[in-house]
């Protein structure tokens, strides 16, 4: 906590001299616009709108950071020469080539619902583990050669699934949503979702609109996992005043933690995390209520994903 506090307070300075550096910019707008005849009819006014627009909002980057955990024990996204990688690719038959995309995609295990983890401390203690994401930087064994870095990464998610369904199994769990769904009130709907089908119920953040200049600054996360309309209408959540927090009628029923980890220094830059990830959490009354709907076609998938180079062993 005094961690978190201490940076929240350096963020505050930075937007201060940020505010006092481009002051000037507004004086100089107004006089613009005289010059050219058009006077704003509201100075106050004009010159906050242009603030909107030069400084950074810090609200988003802080609520992501406060839900910053470390890192939990999971199994780490395989490395180069993994195994994994050239039976996947064999599976897929995509040609091994470096590319900026991961096209080589696994799935490599399957469980019921009922066995997915619990996480075993912290404030959500108990609370089941309903999705998880991570992906780190396989580094090249050259240093200087940094554009070969490439990319791997294990997801693992609930979804919707009939048993005999092989559809899809060679894709990314998740559907494409916006962060901004975890502050969105969910509307009232009288039809109920459907359980006989196969389809993802988890989304992951795909909104640049949304983030806007924010992803570029301090505390913004990658890959932030989001609960799709499906699962909120079956759980009945909706936001409460804690950002990434969902409650249903009893209280808090859902939540994100994230991490990052694995730092990489050197003398001529920041640190930066190898590893990112995140984690969907729910209460157990909010997990029973989850078996209860899911009817037995809930399913925990686990996939891996990776540049295709990985499969040729090489260290770059």
């Amino acid at each position: 906590m005094k961690r978190k506090s201490i940076i929240a307070g350096v963020i505050l300075s930075f937007l201060m001299v940020s505010a006092t550096l481009m002051a000037p910019f507004g004086s100089r707008g107004r006089a613009a616009l005289l010059a050219s005849g058009r006077p704003p009819a509201n100075p106050a006014e004009w010159e906050h709108a242009l603030a909107r627009v030069l400084v950074n909002d810090p609200t988003l980057p802080l609520a992501i950071e406060c839900i910053r955990e470390p890192r939990p024990d999971i199994i780490a996204p395989p490395n180069a020469k993994d195994p994994i990688w050239a039976r996947a690719r064999d599976v897929a038959g995509v040609q091994s080539r470096r590319s900026a995309k991961a096209d080589l995609v696994a799935t490599v295990a399957s469980i019921d619902l009922e066995e997915c983890d619990t996480l075993p401390a912290g404030r959500y203690r108990h609370w089941r583990v309903i999705a998880r994401t991570e992906e780190t930087t396989v580094l090249p064994a050259w240093p200087e050669r940094d554009s070969l870095l490439r990319r791997s990464g294990r997801d693992l998610a609930v979804e919707l699934r009939r048993r005999s369904d092989a559809a899809g199994l060679r894709c990314r769990l998740f559907c494409a949503e916006s962060a901004s769904s975890w502050f969105a009130a969910m509307p009232p709907l009288l039809n109920e979702v459907s359980t006989d089908t196969t389809s993802p119920l988890i989304g992951i953040d795909v909104d640049d609109e949304f983030m806007g200049d924010a992803r570029g600054g301090l505390g913004v996360h990658d890959h932030l996992l989001v609960p799709s309309l499906s699962l909120r209408l079956a759980l009945c959540l909706q936001p409460a005043t804690e950002p990434f927090v969902l409650h249903d009628e009893t209280g808090p029923a859902m939540a994100m933690i994230t991490w990052r980890s694995h730092y990489e220094g050197g003398a001529y830059h920041l640190p930066w995390p190898r590893t990112r990830g995140t984690m969907l959490l729910v209460s157990p009354a909010a997990f029973e209520s989850l078996l209860t709907w899911g009817a037995g076609n809930l399913l925990i998938r686990e996939v891996v994903y990776g540049d295709p180079s990985l499969a040729d062993g090489a260290d770059g």
